[in-house]
């Protein structure tokens, strides 16, 4: 990736291709942004800058060559001086025998290079089809610090980038002293979504750089630059709320005629109306997902949610849903108060921290379905009903 290959506009890129050529590289750079955001791009982007041997001025500022030896290994992933590390499935036990990254870098190098949009749902996806979580283990920081203890292999700088620092947990500890006490040309690279993840004694060691969402307009563009026309590419950039992965993976599904996800619509309905069958339904079918799937679903529930607050307040914006899922917002908004938006909303946070700590799929969706229809099926004079207080399916008629 190249900085003007970015589709996020602002001014990181150009603040450290300014710090680069003034030799003030930091040791230890934190680069955060919700979820969705060019995060990814960007780094591999700042690796390459850092690499490249033979900088040049261009029409959007500086920018690496993309022609030297440097920036030809960093184009395919593969400078003897960068270590990637990212989230793993752990399939060789845990500790020192846990799996590394190393074990899956052929493998993350083809995804990346085919989607450098790449989410860390769609990668964990790639690796099994098990309902389980990754992590970066004891054995990964281990390897972390060897690297780190290596003598260059060129004149550059040794790099370790961590996609999904917040990944580390406890274990970035072990890292604080390479974080506070970098060896000379070295720089750590961390990536999160989620900084609140990341312990205070990380973050007060490194240099915090925020990436915000993509604009609309650009995600639309980029769309069309992919062979969408110009409705469906608006459309699905309106319905990303801005996460540029969220986009592109559901540009490439429609390209290849894929299936869509989980059809939420469908599930919220089923809740309303309050039938055992459906429920238990539609539950089973999504507990059957991979626990990662279950989240995407989760965090695509709340920005309905949040969309059918936009229709409730009267916000002239277009919904940043797509089309079936709006006529869907647009009904339900009017059936419901901001007392029940509020209460679903709590209900959708509880089932997903749920699903985080590895709760039994079936049940979760089902009692939370259950106390979803309370809450969407409860007049709008009445009382709230307490969401950890379920009650007995009401009878349909």
């Amino acid at each position: 990736m190249h900085f003007r290959q970015l589709i996020t506009p602002g001014p990181i890129a150009q603040q450290w291709a300014h710090s680069v050529d003034a030799e003030q590289v930091p040791g230890a750079v934190l680069l955060t942004g919700p979820e969705g955001a060019e995060l990814l791009p960007l780094a591999l982007a700042m690796v390459g800058y850092l690499q490249c041997t033979d900088r040049q001025d261009s029409d959007a500022g500086r920018a690496a060559c993309g022609a030297c030896e440097a920036c030809r290994q960093n184009t395919a992933l593969g400078h003897p001086d960068v270590l990637y590390t990212f989230p793993v499935i752990n399939v060789g036990g845990s500790g020192a025998s846990g799996t590394t990254s190393g074990e899956f870098l052929t493998k993350w190098r083809e995804e990346v290079l085919a989607n450098p949009y790449l989410s860390h749902n769609e990668w964990l996806e790639a690796q099994t089809s098990d309902n389980k979580s990754g992590n970066i283990n004891t054995a990964e920081v281990s390897r972390i610090l060897h690297h780190l203890s290596l003598a260059r292999f060129t004149n550059g700088f040794k790099v370790v980038l961590i996609w999904g620092a917040d990944y580390l947990a406890e274990e970035s500890n072990r890292l604080l002293k390479a974080i506070e006490e970098p060896p000379e040309s070295t720089l750590i690279l961390l990536l999160t979504t989620r900084f609140e993840r990341i312990l205070p004694t990380i973050t007060s060691r490194c240099r915090i750089l925020r990436l915000p969402l993509a604009p609309i307009p650009a995600i639309a563009e980029a769309l069309q630059g992919r062979g969408l026309d110009e409705e469906t590419a608006q459309q699905i950039a309106y319905a990303s709320g801005g996460q540029l992965s969220q986009a592109i993976s559901e540009a490439t599904r429609l390209a290849e005629g894929g299936a869509a996800g989980p059809d939420l619509p469908g599930w919220l309905r089923d809740c309303y109306v309050g039938k055992g069958a459906p429920i238990v339904k539609a539950a089973t079918e999504m507990a059957s997902l991979t626990r990662e799937q279950q989240k995407h679903f989760l965090h695509r529930a709340l920005r309905f949610v949040r969309e059918l607050g936009v229709v409730r307040a009267g916000t002239p914006r277009p919904l940043m849903l797509a089309p079936a899922e709006a006529a869907v917002a647009h009904k339900l908004a009017s059936l419901t108060d901001w007392p029940q938006l509020t209460a679903l909303a709590e209900e959708l946070e509880r089932l997903l921290v749920a699903v985080e700590r590895n709760a039994n799929g079936k049940i979760a969706f089902t009692a939370t379905s259950i106390r979803i229809h309370h809450i969407l099926a409860r007049p709008a004079d009445a009382p709230p009903v307490a969401a950890s207080a379920p009650q007995p399916l009401r009878r349909a008629s």
